[in-house]
């Protein structure tokens, strides 16, 4: 990755280990995400049919982007959270004034 071990190992915080990670990981998944496309345009012209480029090179973060709770809220936990936001409202008025 480019970094001094001693650096790494001794001197950097967790919240640099995990920007340094997180950076590494995106230049990676950015090289592979190239190459797909590459592939896509080799292959949609040669093929009768359409394809998709997940289709194509398939990988393991497509579809992270998608939101993860798909749980829909019901009626009765709608008009709970409303109270208790109003609640909540309450006493932050009260303890301005």
């Amino acid at each position: 990755m480019g970094i001094d071990p001693v650096y790494f190992l001794d001197e950097m915080r967790m919240f640099e280990v995990d920007n340094l990670i997180r950076a590494y990981n995106a230049k990676y998944m950015e090289a592979w995400e190239q190459t797909r496309e590459i592939c896509y345009f080799i292959a949609s012209s040669q093929s009768l049919k359409k394809l998709k480029r997940s289709e194509v090179m398939p990988f393991s973060w497509d579809g992270e982007n998608k939101a993860t709770n798909t749980e829909v809220l019901t009626k009765e936990d709608r008009e709970r959270l409303l109270k208790k936001a109003a609640e909540v409202k309450d006493k932050i008025l009260k303890a301005t004034k």
